[in-house]
């Protein structure tokens, strides 16, 4: 029966790094899309900067590209609004995964615990008998 928790536990450890793993995923992909954002930013303000040191070229191209910035920066916070739900289910996840693993080891600690107190009283009957003995060897 031992056997069997340390391999449930096996099970749940490696369950708990798969979704470690898939949370770190999610959270990977949020922190590009977050870089895209800062990206975008910086290269709207160096547009803007190069519109306003050349307005008649620059006026003519920038309207457009102005509205492509804002249709990139809706998708990308979009995309950062479902990511965050995906780390939101990713870590409740993690979180049960976690507290199944916390069940089957504490199940083999309390198992362990009571494995070495039944092997301490069966050790103290036996000092207990060899102890009689002794004492009734000397009375005779």
């Amino acid at each position: 029966m031992a056997a069997d928790l340390k391999t449930l536990i096996r099970l749940h450890e490696w369950k708990v790094d798969e979704r470690r793993r898939i949370l770190g995923k999610h959270l990977k992909t949020l922190q590009a899309l977050e870089n895209n954002l800062v990206k975008l930013e910086d290269e709207l303000k160096s547009e803007q900067a190069a519109a306003l040191a050349s307005p008649t070229e620059g006026g003519m191209y920038y309207g457009a590209y102005a509205d492509r910035v804002v249709e990139r920066r809706a998708q990308i916070n979009e995309f950062m609004r479902q990511t965050n739900e995906q780390i939101g289910a990713a870590r409740s996840m993690l979180n049960k995964a976690y507290r199944e693993l916390k069940k089957f080891e504490i199940a083999d600690d309390v198992r362990q615990k009571k494995a070495v107190a039944e092997e301490a009283r069966k050790e103290q009957i036996m000092l207990d008998d060899l102890g009689v003995q002794g004492f009734m060897s000397k009375k005779r």
